[in-house]
């Protein structure tokens, strides 16, 4: 299809061509590395969102001793694997979901999370394939827990004092780390990474794909 707008003279100011491969759409629209593969990327993340933030939302009220930061660890994937605009969006809506479910005002969390989303998003963006794809999983998760814990304290204590606070980072930074960051979080990264290949057939969309 061709369109064109032309002055008095008949002389072609602008043209503008469009070709059709239907080919090309059939397989988009059909096959399963196609548009669906995308539908069903959207709906397993929100899935896995809700199911992280419940967990990282109820845990601690069963387990107080074991600090639980699924959804941190979830977004850290994400903004590793998919796209920032993508993972950003689901940053925020997992703050939400954590504000809202422990009665806090919204807003922090959600800020803190698109900030961890960003970093995960950096330590692959542009690097191009990894060699060593478990360490760089064990780094995000390391880099990811350790920033949310460390900013909670700092700023999403309430009224709890500074005495407090510092009582509680032993606790929550270095158990956490090694509860969340060294063993959960690269098993979450390959277990996700694994169903990603069983389903597609390859490997997990890079932090450009959606």
């Amino acid at each position: 299809m061709n369109f064109a707008v032309k002055d008095h003279s008949q002389r072609s100011l602008l043209e503008i061509s469009l070709a059709f491969n239907p080919e090309l759409l059939r397989e988009f629209f059909f096959r399963r590395q196609g548009i669906w593969r995308y539908g069903y990327i959207v709906l397993a993340d929100c899935a896995l969102l809700l199911l992280c933030c419940a967990k990282q939302i109820v845990l601690p009220h069963y387990f107080p001793e074991i600090p639980c930061y699924a959804a941190v660890l979830l977004l850290a994937y994400l903004g590793s694997r998919r796209a920032l605009a993508w993972s950003l969006l689901l940053a925020v809506a997992g703050g939400i979901l954590l504000d809202s479910g422990n009665f806090l005002p919204l807003g922090p969390s959600s800020l803190l999370l698109c900030l961890l989303v960003y970093l995960a998003f950096l330590q692959t963006g542009g690097s191009g394939p990894q060699k060593h794809p478990a360490l760089l999983s064990l780094q995000q998760c390391l880099c990811a827990t350790s920033i949310f814990v460390l900013l909670n304290l700092l700023f999403l204590a309430g009224s709890l004092s500074w005495t407090a606070r510092l009582a509680l980072l032993p606790r929550q930074l270095l158990l956490g780390v090694l509860v969340n960051a060294v063993f959960a979080g690269p098993l979450l990264f390959a277990l996700l990474d694994g169903t990603e290949r069983l389903l597609f057939g390859q490997a997990a969309g890079s932090a450009g794909e959606a």
